[in-house]
C-alpha cells in the first residue's frame, strides 16, 4: 500500500511542476488553450483522487488480524463438518482436501443421505491402496488382523472385516493415545475427548479432532439416537446381525485410518 501511496504521490508532483512551470513561463496563447489545460488538470487530478481512493479502500489494517480471523472461520467450519460426518459413520483423514469436505457438507446439508455415502465411498476407494500401505507401515504389530480384514473385505465378507476394523480402531486409538477410542466416562462421554482437546496444536489439527470431542455413530449407546443402524458394541457384542453391508466396513475403514492418522507422531508435530 506504501508503494501505491508513494506512486501516486510521485505523479501529483510532476504534474504539479508541470503547472508550475507552465504557469511561470510563457503565457497561454488564448483563453481556449488556458481552459483546456485547466479541465486537463482537472481530469487529471480526479483520476488519481480516485485510483487513490480505490486502493486505500482495499487497506487491510491489521493484515494478522485478518488472517486469524479467517483462520478461525475455516477451522470452525471445518470441525462442523467433520462433526457431523461423524454422526452418520464417516471420518475425514488427512487424504480429505478442503474441497473434499466442502462437498461432501453441501450433500449432508441438503440431506442427501444416500449420494453423501457414495460421495464418502468414492473418497474412500481413491485412498484405498494409500490407505492400507500406511497402516501397514505405520503398525506393524498389527499387520496379521488388518491384512485379514482387508482380504474380507475385497472377498466381500463384510461381516467378517467390520468387527476386525473396529476392534483395531480401538487397538491403535490406545497405542497411540493410551485411551481406547470407544471407552466412555461415568458421564457416557468419549475418554479420547480428553485427548483430543489437550494434544492438537494447529487449526486444520484441532477442527479434524473435533469428531473426537463427542460420540459419533458408532460409539453411540443404543438408547441414543442414530442415523446408522449399527455401532461398535451392536456388532462385538452380536446385538446385530445385518451390519455386513459394503457401506458399513467403508465407514469403518475410514475411522480406522482417521484414528491413525490423526494421532500419529507425525501428524500432531508437523500439525
Amino acid at each position: 500500500m506504501n508503494d501505491v501511496n508513494k506512486g501516486v504521490n510521485k505523479k501529483s508532483k510532476a504534474f504539479v511542476n508541470l503547472v508550475r512551470e507552465k504557469m511561470g513561463g510563457e503565457e497561454f496563447r488564448n483563453f481556449k488553450e488556458r481552459n483546456e489545460f485547466i479541465k486537463k488538470q482537472k481530469e487529471f487530478i480526479e483520476s488519481i483522487t480516485r485510483v487513490k481512493e480505490k486502493f486505500l479502500s482495499l487497506r487491510i489494517d491489521n493484515p494478522y488480524k485478518k488472517f486469524k480471523e479467517g483462520e478461525e472461520q475455516l477451522k470452525n467450519g471445518v470441525a462442523n463438518a467433520v462433526i457431523q460426518f461423524s454422526e452418520y459413520g464417516w471420518y475425514t483423514n488427512y487424504s480429505f482436501s478442503l474441497i473434499d469436505i466442502t462437498e461432501a457438507y453441501k450433500l449432508l446439508k441438503k440431506r442427501n443421505i444416500n449420494e453423501f455415502d457414495k460421495y464418502m465411498s468414492a473418497r474412500i476407494y481413491e485412498q484405498y491402496a494409500e490407505i492400507k500401505k500406511s497402516l501397514f507401515n505405520r503398525h506393524p504389530d498389527r499387520v496379521g488382523p488388518l491384512e485379514a480384514a482387508f482380504k474380507a473385505h475385497d472377498m466381500k465378507e463384510y461381516f467378517l472385516s467390520i468387527p476386525v476394523f473396529l476392534a483395531q480402531t480401538d487397538g491403535i486409538s490406545k497405542d497411540l493415545s493410551q485411551l481406547q477410542f470407544f471407552l466412555n466416562n461415568k458421564d457416557y462421554s468419549p475418554k479420547v475427548s480428553y485427548w483430543a482437546k489437550e494434544t492438537p496444536k494447529m487449526w486444520l489439527h484441532i477442527a479434524l479432532c473435533a469428531a473426537l470431542l463427542d460420540k459419533g455413530a458408532f460409539q453411540k449407546h443404543y438408547s441414543q439416537p442414530n442415523e446408522i443402524e449399527i455401532t461398535r458394541h451392536s456388532v462385538l457384542h452380536g446385538e446385530s446381525s445385518d451390519y455386513g453391508s459394503k457401506l458399513n466396513s467403508l465407514k469403518a475403514i475410514s475411522l480406522l485410518i482417521y484414528i491413525s492418522d490423526i494421532m500419529s507422531p507425525r501428524a500432531i508435530a508437523f500439525h
